[in-house]
């Protein structure tokens, strides 16, 4: 063998050893050096992947050796790949070659990453959670602060094992008590349990002017398990997040596809306020939320749960949703849940909703422009306030701004609110700002106060420009009021069912002697019932006859039973323009214009089946079944727990438009 040859092998011998060498070193964590000093003005520098690994490993040790990196300052040199790229979208069935153990996975970093403006891709984690440790992310638990880094192609799923608790996973952190800023995340998460984020798990630090661009997946359901989870674009649950924007698709699945409990955000999952301010603030989602319990464009769930001598708000600005957003419960284009149990404040301002919004699941479960359900169970307060609605709504029960309140305690103010898109009931109720009221207990109050609806409202029941339907048959109850003042109805109502209301401003006001005051306001809708009365034979040869088919231009009615007849029994107007009413409207008008279809026979009645309901003692036989009109309010019940009184109101419009086709001539009074 030639010396040259010779001195070739000796030397790649050389290169082997020096390579098994250093990676035992680098295993070790002993000997492998990071370049710098991490000080603000000489950091430590990442510039490969091997510098990357090896932080993680720095922050991982046991014991006290990891207090030499914890609050040192790194900065990002070049893009670091972690894995092939290429086959990305199929990692779930066919993983990469590397799995990432998060940075600060065991202990917490403390200290400054600086991402420079370079890329980490390839970021893989596809793991059982273990007793070690939950926390899942390019960080496990980040106290410091990250800036300017831009994560792509991750891939992160942590799998629920029964006994081992809540799990918090992100793509950038699991955990966040820092701070995060400038940052941009792109990849998908499939989560089975606990508090998952496009970005952070948890969030009790800062996020600002981040950015995700995936998927989220939950698969709470998956191998036999049931458990809920949380989940957002920016963060699964915490608050202090601003100027972020999310562009994803959610969505909450069995394997055999159905929706399971989750609630999801497009921002955060849940805010909980525990400080005194907690704010997701200048956020705008696009894309998709398909959840199998709460969801909202921005927010899933928003609840104050902070220290009962202490003043909590939670505070929702400035945001915007233009993604459709589907619920099997309560949806909501801005928020989905609003709950307050102590004497806190969730506020809603100035956002706006450009998206669908639906609900999938039972008739009580309601979906509104803004905000989708608000439940109050103490005396804390819920404030909706400068927000409009420009998307269309079809769900069971859907309002313009609010879907629907309850409440035992508490204060709701809806304020300088707008509903620009139309409305469509699909089942009982609808309305053009807030849709059903169900109240019980003691001091409670609801002021909707400078809020206008500009669409139409078509519905199979009933319906209310401003307000459907205000149920609280607690007559003992004390403390309690609904306000309507000076808000505009401009939208046509229109309803294709029989046994309904419509009113311009309140469809139904069933609060027995609760003081409800409707002043200042102003319909310029038109009430029209769609559909006919088509009065057959059986109907005639019954025993009970139902209708109640009423609309008023400010009230359609008011009192309880709202679903028997309005046209049978005795009625007087002894509870109407009493001097201590509990309905007050004052100062309103209406210009809309009532328009309804004449009930008519069915092919089946004959002269004979007509003579036989006359004998009965009904002479005007269809004209038991015409509709009930007012100019302001449509029916009054005489019941003691009800009564109207009407100051300086205006009807101006007396045109009615009706078909007045007869079969049979009853000599009725039109």
């Amino acid at each position: 063998m030639r010396r040259r040859d010779i001195l070739k092998k000796l030397w790649i011998a050389a290169l082997i050893l020096c390579f098994a060498l250093c990676a035992a070193a680098f295993a070790e964590g002993s000997e492998y050096t990071l370049s710098g000093e991490g000080t603000e003005e000489k950091p430590y520098l990442i510039s490969t992947k091997e510098d990357l690994l090896h932080l993680a490993a720095l922050m991982n040790e046991e014991g006290t050796s990891h207090f030499d990196y914890w609050d040192a300052h790194f900065l990002l040199t070049a893009d670091i790949a972690l894995n092939d790229c290429s086959d990305f979208a199929a990692w779930d069935e066919n993983p990469p070659e590397d799995a990432w153990t998060p940075i600060a996975y065991r202990n917490i970093f403390k200290g400054v990453f600086d991402g420079n403006g370079h890329t980490i891709s390839g970021l893989y984690i596809n793991q059982a959670v273990g007793k070690d440790g939950y926390g899942y992310g390019l960080f496990g638990t980040m106290g410091g602060e990250v800036r300017n880094l831009t994560i792509t192609d991750a891939f992160i799923h942590p799998r629920y094992v029964e006994g081992q608790g809540g799990i918090g996973a992100g793509i950038l952190a699991a955990s966040n008590t820092g701070l995060i800023s400038g940052c941009s995340v792109n990849g998908v998460v499939i989560c089975e349990e606990g508090s998952l984020g496009g970005i952070a798990g948890r969030n009790n630090g800062e996020i600002v002017d981040c950015t995700f661009d995936g998927k989220i997946v939950d698969r709470c359901a998956e191998n036999g398990k049931s458990h809920s989870s949380i989940v957002g674009g920016i963060a699964g649950s915490g608050g202090n997040i601003r100027n972020c924007s999310v562009s994803a698709q959610f969505v909450c699945e069995k394997p055999d596809g159905t929706l399971m409990y989750a609630d999801m955000g497009g921002i955060v999952g849940m805010l909980s306020a525990f400080r005194e301010d907690e704010y997701i603030e200048n956020c705008s989602f696009t894309g998709e939320i398909n959840s199998g319990e709460t969801a909202g464009g921005i927010v899933g769930y928003a609840g104050s749960i902070g220290k009962a001598d202490a003043v909590v708000r939670g505070i929702i600005r400035g945001c915007t949703n233009s993604g459709s957003v589907t619920a099997k419960e309560d949806a909501g284009g801005i928020v989905g849940d609003i709950g307050i149990s102590s004497d806190h404040e969730i506020w809603v301002d100035s956002c706006i909703n450009k998206g669908e919004v639906r609900t999938l699941g039972y008739a009580t479960e309601a979906a509104g422009g803004i905000v989708g359900y608000i439940d109050i169970r103490n005396t804390g307060t819920a404030i909706v306030s400068n927000c409009t609605n420009e998307a269309e709504l079809s769900a069971n029960m859907p309002g313009g701004i609010v879907g629907r309140i309850m409440q035992s305690n508490g204060n709701v103010r809806i304020e300088k609110c707008i509903n620009n898109g139309a409305i469509n009931g699909e089942i009982r109720y609808a309305a053009g700002i807030l849709c059903h009221i169900q109240q019980w207990g003691d001091n409670w109050n609801i002021v909707i106060d400078q809020c206008i609806n500009e669409a139409d409202i078509t519905t199979v029941a009933n319906a209310g420009g401003i307000v459907c339907f205000a149920f609280d048959a607690d007559a003992k109850a004390s403390g309690r009021s609904l306000t309507i003042s000076d808000c505009i109805n401009r939208g046509n109502l229109r309803s294709g069912g029989i046994n309904n209301y419509m009113g311009g401003i309140l469809g139904v006001n069933a609060l027995a002697k609760v003081p409800v005051n409707i002043v200042g306001c102003v319909n310029e809708g038109d009430l029209e019932y769609t559909s006919e009365v088509l009065v057959d034979r059986e109907t005639l040869s019954g025993t009970l006859v139902t209708l109640a088919r009423t609309s008023g231009g400010i009230v359609g009615h008011v009192g309880t039973a709202p679903y028997f007849s309005v046209n049978s029994g005795e009625h007087t107007v002894n509870n109407i323009n009493t001097e201590n009413a509990y309905l007050t409207i004052a100062n309103c008008a209406s210009t809309g214009k009532f328009i309804h279809k004449e009930a008519r026979f069915a092919d089946d009645v004959d002269e004979v089946t007509v003579e036989n309901w006359k004998k009965s003692g009904y002479d005007n036989v269809l004209n038991f079944f015409v509709s009930l009109e007012g100019g302001i309010v449509g029916t009054v019940a005489d019941e003691g727990n009800y009564s109207v009184r009407v100051v300086d109101c205006t009807y101006e419009n007396v045109e009615r438009e009706i078909d007045d086709w007869n079969r049979y001539s009853t000599n009725s009074n039109r």
